[in-house]
């Protein structure tokens, strides 16, 4: 099985989720989402942020400041993140504004359904992608959470995934037409025992901005913490589905199914 980078090498090429809230509960959503209409978008303001920080931990959404303040200054630029890429909210000029669905899911609309069909909707690469932290490839055009779906279908895979198999098409599922590849690599990685290095062997395919081999960062390294991280994301993109209400955990085998 051989892939190759899709972009230019300074360019990210593994999915990425905004992963500050691992798991995403609807209620979370709409809390946060009413929060941050109700600043009519801005918040560059840190006392503004330190006050929203404040009422998020008040409902339970975010541990409590410690006693120095803040504790990530930058935190809610993650947040605002999150919800753009679930298409809750857009960025204008003026500062961030609800779209259709986060009016929907302010105004007391069922936020587990609208929760399921913003993942189903989502689209790579996404607008946030384009920052220069997150440097995603412009030729990753699939829609990620569909294309699980298609896996999690597949009777080749027994209808189920686990979260290593999923870390498979977050390395290398870049279009549509890599599916079949990306069974072959879920199946080969179920034949080593679920060792993603034996998969995952190509550096190129996890670096991003932050990590990439460099004089001080060698392959072996860069290569186990790119590991590491496709794993992290896959832990976050089965978080974001089991919070849609999407996905049921098999107990037997730790593995998981689509719901019925």
């Amino acid at each position: 099985m051989t892939f190759k980078s899709v972009s230019n090498p300074k360019n990210r090429t593994m999915w990425m989720f905004p992963r500050n809230i691992r798991r995403i509960l609807p209620w979370k959503l709409s809390q946060i989402s009413t929060l941050f209409q109700a600043c009519d978008g801005n918040i560059q303001s840190q006392d503004i942020q330190d006050s929203l920080y404040e009422a998020l931990s008040c409902l339970g959404v975010k541990c409590r400041r410690n006693s120095e303040g803040v504790d990530n200054a930058g935190g809610f630029g993650t947040y605002l993140a999150q919800l753009a890429c679930l298409g809750l909210f857009w960025k204008s000029p003026d500062g961030y504004k609800t779209t259709v669905a986060g009016d929907e899911i302010i105004s007391g609309g069922s936020p587990g359904k609208v929760l399921r069909c913003q993942l189903l909707r989502m689209r790579y690469p996404p607008a946030y992608g384009y920052g220069t932290m997150v440097s995603m490839s412009p030729n990753i055009k699939i829609k990620p959470f569909s294309f699980l779906i298609r896996l999690l279908q597949d009777v080749r895979l027994g209808c189920r995934l686990s979260v290593k198999d999923m870390a498979i098409p977050v390395v290398f599922a870049h279009q549509g037409s890599d599916y079949e590849s990306c069974v072959t690599g879920i199946l080969k990685l179920r034949e080593h025992g679920d060792d993603l290095s034996a998969v995952i062997q190509d550096v190129t395919l996890v670096e991003t901005s932050r990590q990439r081999v460099t004089e001080s960062a060698n392959e072996e390294d860069v290569l186990s913490k790119g590991i590491q991280d496709a794993f992290e994301i896959a832990i976050t993109a089965k978080n974001y589905m089991q919070a849609a209400f999407l996905l049921i955990e098999n107990e037997e085998d730790s593995t998981f199914s689509l719901t019925t």
